[in-house]
Order: structure tokens, then sequence, then C-alpha cells
């Protein structure tokens, strides 16, 4: 299926992070050179990023840690190289954290993992990336939480809520509210086989409860769940368009219920239970970033792209704000419900996973796909106001003020 691999070692064990006998859905494509895709420079330009650069914001002092199983760091290393090469880009700061389930590396994981780190080198370049190494996820979460390595996490493994038992997810989203309360951003995609959260070939569909599913942890209340779609740009990134990506997992919970942030946001009211995704980016694997892959460039898409985008975003925003937004959740949908919402976000109004995709809030896109420099005004300094330059940048025009330009 396009935009989705299911690992080698096929069923994994809760030593990885995941309930008993159910298969660990990567959500990346292989690169495909026949697909173009876009380039890093046309996505920064059709997110809006590039103005924060302009400003001196790039991710400086900021770490986002990634849970992963035990993975290949040779081969991450290289593999951000080339991407570094390829867009001119400074040497990703990588850090790698064995925490738990720890042996052989997991060479299954090296798409995911280089996709991963790409998206956050891509758009914060300055940012610190912290691999955080354990099966079961849990423990990474755990340890992020109580050795405070980072206030971004992302995370990419997905498995429908009814294939959770309660006490484990009750477990996972104990730590994941501890961590959310503390002022950690956790970013999680919602999966890439639609609505059903399930595709065809999955041999545990039989145990789904009914046609249409979504999953964990994404639909914790705790986690910023970020839907997929398919961008439509000029040659030189400008937005045109969006429609929803026909793979982007969204709908309701069954297990959690509507959080109050949610109220009043586009989800009808009849709805009682928390709706995914929040917010979206580019996933198609048409549209896909071009990276580096063992040796060669290519498209690689999927929802799994969205958590490390938007952590970059978060990235940025921390470094404006000064300090960590934390859960930002009630202040996306504040956003929502207020009259700069189509400042921050491209409503998605296009396309289906199985649910369509309306104005406002909907279970495939969310609030839909973010203008970041907008976004990030909203998150921080207001939108009345404009982001002024980072210190380091003030400190620059103050010296060129001072010597007329000499060192500028």
């Amino acid at each position: 299926m396009a935009g989705t691999l299911l690992t080698a070692a096929g069923y994994r064990s809760l030593a990885d992070g995941l309930p008993m006998k159910v298969p660990m859905h990567r959500a990346a494509s292989a690169p495909d050179p026949t697909i173009h895709g876009y380039t890093l420079g046309q996505l920064r330009t059709a997110y809006n990023v590039t103005p924060l650069y302009a400003l001196g914001y790039e991710g400086q002092g900021q770490t986002v840690a990634i849970v992963v199983p035990p993975i290949d760091a040779a081969a991450i290393r290289r593999n951000l190289a080339q991407f570094s090469a390829l867009y001119r880009l400074p040497k990703a700061q990588m850090r790698f954290v064995p925490v738990s389930g720890l042996g052989s590396p997991n060479t299954n994981w090296t798409l995911e993992a280089t996709l991963d780190a790409s998206m956050v080198h891509g758009f914060a370049p300055d940012a610190k990336i912290m691999f955080v190494e354990a099966t079961p996820a849990i423990d990474a979460f755990a340890y992020i939480l109580e050795h405070h390595l980072s206030a971004i996490v992302s995370y990419s493994a997905s498995v429908p809520e009814a294939l959770w038992t309660p006490s484990e997810i009750k477990a996972v989203n104990r730590v994941l509210q501890k961590m959310a309360q503390r002022g950690t951003t956790i970013l999680k995609g919602s999966g890439d086989w639609g609505a059903t959260d399930a595709s065809g070939a999955h041999t545990l569909d039989k145990h789904l409860p009914s046609r249409y599913n979504v999953n964990f942890p994404a639909s914790s209340p705790w986690v910023t769940a970020l839907g997929g779609t398919q961008l439509t740009l000029r040659q030189n990134g400008a937005y045109v368009s969006a429609q929803a990506w026909s793979l982007s997992g969204g709908g309701y919970s069954r297990i959690f219920k509507r959080p109050v942030w949610q109220v009043n946001a586009g989800i009808k009211s009849s709805e009682a239970m928390r709706g995914i995704p929040d917010a979206a980016c580019d996933a198609s694997p048409e549209t896909a970033m071009r990276i580096a892959i063992n040796g060669y460039v290519g498209a690689v898409g999927g929802d799994s792209a969205c958590g490390p985008t938007w952590a970059a975003f978060i990235a940025l925003a921390n470094q404006v704000n000064g300090h960590p937004l934390g859960f930002i959740n009630p202040q996306l949908y504040q956003i929502a419900r207020s009259p700069y919402y189509h400042w921050a976000f491209h409503d998605v109004t296009t396309g289906s996973n199985g649910y369509a995709a309306t104005p406002n809030w909907d279970p495939v896109t969310g609030l839909g796909v973010p203008n970041v420099y907008n976004l990030v005004r909203g998150l921080t300094v207001g939108f009345s106001q404009r982001i002024p330059p980072s210190p380091a940048t003030q400190a620059s025009l103050a010296v060129h003020h001072r010597d007329g330009g000499t060192n500028w």
C-alpha cells in the first residue's frame, strides 16, 4: 500500500512497546525516485516558515526527542549527512540514548528514523535531535519524563485502540499525562490506514470492533495528533491548496471522552468522544519531501512524517517563546474558535479517508495545515504583535549599527 510499510519482523511483542501479536505499522513508504515530490525549500515556503529563519529562529537551544526501538545509529548518521549536503544544511546534531530492550539494531526502523530526523533537521536545522531507544516505548516516555530530556517528543508507531488492553492504555496514558502536565509537547501521526486504521492485508482486521477505528497513542487527549494531506504548490513553493490524504487516519476514540477544549471547535455537538487528528501536514507520497536514504534520494510519504514536522515547528515556537509551550491542544482549539483561525491554518475542505474533509475541524485533517509564522505568533506573542528578531539577530543588528555594517 502506498505510503505504508509493515515491518519485515512481522508480529511484535509487548517487549517492543505494542500489544501482543500486533504488527508494527511504519507510516513511511520506501523512497521512489519516480515520484519527484517536493524539495525542502518548497515545503518551507508552503508552510510559511521562512520568515522565522529571517528573524534568526532555526531551533537554537531546542531538543526534539524521537522515541524508537534500538536503531542503527551509523546508518542514520550517513543518511542525515547526505540529506544535509543535499539541502546545504549544517551537520545534524544527533544523540542516541539507549534505555531498554537493547540488542541488535532494528534495521527495519532505519527508514522511519531517517524520515523523522530529516523532518526535524530540515525545518529546525539548529535543533538537537535525541533518539530515545526503548522497547517497550513506555520505557522511553518514562525515561524522558524522569530525566527531563526534552520538552518536545515525537513518536511514530501505530496500533488501533481496540488491539491494546485497557491496562496497557491506562499505563501509557498515565505517563503521557504526566509529561504533558510538566510542559512537554507530544506529537503523533494519526495513522496510515484511513478511517479504518487497518489495511486490507491486516491479519487482525477481523478482531476490530467495526469499520471505523483510531490508533493509540494518537487518540490520547494528552497527545497532539496529526493527520495527512496532499499539497498542491506553485513551483516556488507558494501554497495553492490541500486535500485530505485518503490513507490518513482519523475519527473518534472509543476510550477517551471529548476534552473540553474540543467543544465548539467544529466537532458536531452530538459527538461525545475525543476526535483526531488535531491538525495536519503533507503526508501523501505523491507530494512528500525528498530525503536521502541508503545512498539515493527519493520522496518518502506517510503520516508519520507529520509528527516530526510539527515537532520542528514547535521547536521554533519554543525558541520564540523563550520557554516550552508544553501542552498545546487547548491553544490550538482556542485559535480555531477565534477570528484568527484562517491566519494560523489553511482549512482543508476536500478529500476523504472514509470521513469527508469539511470546513473547520474534521476527522481527516483536524484544524488543517499550519501557516507556521502566524501560528507561532498566536502561540507566543499574540496575533496583534510581530515576532521580534532572535536575541542573536538583535545583537548582530546592534554590531551592524555601531560599525556601519562591516560585520553584517
